[in-house]
């Protein structure tokens, strides 16, 4: 998937995306599982995934904006197996009512799990001086 067929706008490395601190509640679409995301624009680039006592941190390689609505991409660098994805290679979170979290492999969609509870997020763009 391209940034220009998708038609999500790439935010700049040093710009600042306003999303706010949001921990965001999912289920998994495979087994029904529960997990939590946290996300802080004060960390623009980190995403922490909790599953029971565990946390993996994931790296945002890219910050997105369309409509109003962020969404944050990055690629899985700890492919431990309590979070059973050592087979994806890359994650999109969209931030929007409700929230929507993908696990990509190489060009192939192998899960998406929505929001279960929450807020939207909204903001705009701001640059960090």
């Amino acid at each position: 998937m391209t940034d220009q067929d998708d038609g999500w706008e790439r935010i700049g490395d040093w710009s600042f995306a306003r999303f706010g601190k949001r921990t965001i509640v999912f289920s998994r679409s495979d087994t029904g599982q529960s997990y939590s995301v946290e996300v802080d624009e004060d960390e623009q680039e980190l995403i922490n995934v909790l599953v029971g006592a565990h946390t993996l941190e994931l790296g945002i390689d890219r910050k997105m904006h369309r409509n109003g609505i962020f969404q944050l991409r990055g690629g899985l660098s700890d492919r431990n197996d309590l979070f059973n994805i050592d087979r994806y290679a890359w994650i999109e979170l969209t931030l929007s009512q409700p929230a929507v979290i993908e696990y990509w492999g190489t060009g192939v969609l192998f899960r998406k799990d929505e929001e279960i509870s929450g807020e939207p997020v909204r903001g705009l763009l701001a640059f960090r001086r």
